[in-house]
């Protein structure tokens, strides 16, 4: 099990804000993927803490999947700045 730091573009975050049903629907779209295991959103950094038994690689790889679909979902669009370990 290995614990990620996302850092999103197009949510808002770039303006000072945050566009809820955004990181709300990415976060459905998260979860949903194979092999993640958990999925949260904290405010203060405006990052997504990802819990994860894939690699790196195929994390990377579910996490763009999940902000296509969201995007697609929303109209809007969004893109993975960072995919970072966290202790």
């Amino acid at each position: 099990m290995q614990n990620y730091k996302v850092n999103v573009e197009g949510m808002g975050f770039e303006y000072g804000t945050v566009c809820v049903p955004c990181v709300f629907a990415f976060m459905d779209e998260m979860k949903k993927q194979e092999g993640i295991e958990d999925v949260s959103f904290v405010i203060t950094e405006k990052l997504f803490y990802v819990t994860s038994e894939c690699g790196h690689k195929k994390t990377e790889k579910r996490t763009a999947e999940a902000l296509e679909k969201a995007g697609l979902r929303l109209g809007k669009d969004f893109r993975m700045v960072s995919l970072t370990v966290s202790c």
